[in-house]
């Protein structure tokens, strides 16, 4: 199901994102075509956007720190948004990314803190990318909240891969993602999501370099280490560029295909780590013995190295031109499918490579009977004999999770639709995630939809046209009614009414004798927190004047108030003479002082 779907099948969930977070941006999954077999090994990757969209919602507050919240995820099996922690998604990265952002914005002079949430059209696991797709959002959040990148420049239109701030963000992407991944991120992904204006497959070829990165970017010290442009890739471009194609606009492909998710659990890490163990000792176990072999036999010793050289294994070398070369495959069909206006011919040489890569995958993982099952039902069920089905594992180097499939364009749906129906009458939890015909494409590149405190605003906050802010730095948009409601743990001050709440209770004029002096003084203050203010920047009033006024019927009543229903004194200070005073409010995490202002009339 794709975003727009979804957005109208769960409006409310949405809204209530949008509505709670102060900035939004998101950005499309991405499809891996060919083999995702090894996690990193591969130097060719062939990419493509997805209409299936992760957005990342932030707030900010004083605490000078990080803190991953929630991830709201998309069930295709269920039908529902389930809720997790970030940890359940991160749970190997979650001190790695938080010391990341932590340190990128010491360096770069943001000491506020942030809340951040996920809201996932698809959660991790499933072949869309979604590490990669975070990495992307927040670096570009880094970027946003340090002022390195313009909000409204990002809002207005998305800005070309020849834009310099286009590179330093692609390069930036990296090192985080590299915080993610262990040190192998390719780096193909993060470009796709960003590239803008483009549904086609990205063909991205990295430096063998560039995937071999240790943890050591995300280190300790603020001294952050950067990964340039040159060490990336060779080569990042539609496919149509590769090609030699002038047609983009027209490029198409005769096929169907998708993504089918197997409900299959898999401990990603887990399995990647016993995987590097396992080749590491078999290739000492190899070199060993070729040492022990070559020190034995009567040579010289310059004809020993030269042996060396020639019978030294590497597992991950021979992983790397496999892939590589099945990959070279599937270009080599993309060309001969265009180029020979898709006759049948040309249609089954391409479904055919993509069934040899599907079962080519099998040398690197265990047996997958689904993966079987799918190809025996489909031709069981199919209606003509000249149906075709290509069926790849994806995250077969991590096990299990799901197939990417290639069928011919409008041909078998049908019989593809009999085949889930089968296995989900054999109780297999399985769901098509992602079908081209029924989903489409996307061309965005990564978008700013809201912020609220730069005026940037979406239509779910314009439905809702109460703004929230509070003394902590937590903004959101809502409903007046909801607001009013929630916010009774702390001082609130409504701008619309004229009144004010301290832990729910509406003050009369009993309480305070001027609640819009009062509303409006302390506005200024929380704008100005922890330094002083001169009458002469208050509102004009009576009190504004005499500053025994403004103590006998604001200040002193509301110190009252606060450490009748808080148990605490609030840090509000008056100081000065008569005529010519000062106030200041200290930042006090004991008493919250929240203000809700309608945006819109």
């Amino acid at each position: 199901m794709d975003s727009l779907e979804l957005q109208k099948n769960f409006h409310t969930v949405y809204k209530d994102f949008f509505n709670t977070h102060n900035i939004v941006l998101s950005g499309d999954g991405v499809l891996t075509w060919g083999a995702d077999i090894s996690h990193g090994v591969s130097a060719l990757r062939i990419k493509q956007k997805l209409p299936i969209k992760t957005f990342c919602g932030v707030n900010f507050n004083t605490s000078g720190k990080i803190t991953f919240r929630t991830v709201f995820h998309y069930s295709s099996v269920e039908n529902v948004f389930k809720e997790d922690k970030f940890a359940v998604f991160f749970k190997y990265d979650v001190e790695r990314i938080t010391l990341f952002l932590q340190n990128f914005l010491t360096e770069n002079g943001f000491s506020g803190g942030m809340e951040i949430d996920f809201l996932a059209e698809t959660p991790r696991g499933h072949g869309f990318s979604f590490s990669g797709v975070i990495s992307v959002l927040l670096t570009y959040l880094l970027y946003i909240v340090t002022g390195k990148l313009d909000p409204k420049v990002l809002k207005g239109g998305e800005f070309s891969v020849d834009d310099p701030i286009f590179n330093e963000l692609y390069c930036s992407t990296l090192n985080l993602s590299h915080c993610i991944s262990l040190g192998k991120s390719t780096g193909a992904s993060n470009f796709t999501v960003m590239i803008p204006n483009t549904s086609l497959p990205v063909v991205y070829i990295s430096k063998k370099n560039a995937i071999n990165h240790t943890d050591d970017i995300c280190t300790t010290d603020n001294d952050m280490k950067t990964i340039s442009s040159s060490e990336t890739a060779v080569y990042k471009n539609v496919i149509t560029n590769f090609l030699g194609m002038d047609n983009a606009a027209n490029w198409e492909l005769p096929l169907d295909y998708g993504i089918i998710f197997t409900g299959m659990e898999y401990n990603m890490f887990g399995e990647i780590e016993l995987k590097k163990e396992g080749a590491k000792r078999e290739n000492d176990h190899l070199d060993a013995f070729v040492s022990d072999m070559i020190r034995l036999l009567p040579v010289k010793d310059e004809d020993r190295t030269i042996l060396s050289d020639l019978l030294r294994f590497d597992k991950s070398e021979i992983s790397r031109k496999n892939i590589d070369s099945t990959n070279l495959k599937i270009l080599e069909g993309f060309d001969y499918l265009l180029k020979n206006s898709y006759n049948e011919n040309a249609l089954n040489a391409f479904i055919n490579t993509m069934k040899n890569i599907g079962f080519m995958s099998f040398s690197y993982q265990k047996e997958n009977r689904l993966f079987f099952a799918l190809q025996y039902l489909f031709y069981q069920y199919r209606q003509f004999e000249d149906e075709e089905i290509g069926i790849i594992p994806f995250n077969t180097g991590k096990i299990g999770g799901s197939f990417f499939f290639v069928m011919k364009d409008k041909r078998s749906r049908t019989t593809l639709q009999k085949v889930l129906e089968h296995l989900q009458d054999d109780n297999h939890i399985i769901s098509l995630d992602y079908a081209s015909w029924r989903d489409g494409f996307s061309s965005d590149g990564v978008q700013l939809r809201q912020f609220i405190t730069e005026k940037i605003y979406s239509d779910y906050t314009k439905e809702g046209n109460i703004f929230f802010t509070d003394s902590s730095g937590m903004s959101y948009f809502g409903n007046y009614d909801s607001v009013i409601e929630n916010e009774k743990d702390c001082i609130l001050l409504d701008t619309i009414s004229g009144r004010i709440y301290i832990r729910g209770t509406k003050l009369t004029s009993k309480d305070i004798h001027s609640q819009n002096t009062t509303i409006d003084m302390m506005k200024i203050l929380l704008e100005n927190l922890g330094k002083e203010v001169s009458n002469t920047k208050l509102p004009v009033s009576t009190y504004s004047q005499n500053k025994n006024e403004i103590l006998g019927k604001v200040v002193l009543p509301l110190k009252k108030l606060a450490k009748e229903y808080f148990g605490e004194e609030l840090s509000l200070i008056c100081s000065g003479g008569i005529t010519d005073y000062y106030l200041r409010l200290e930042r006090d995490e004991s008493i919250r002082i929240g203000i809700i202002k309608k945006i819109w009339n």
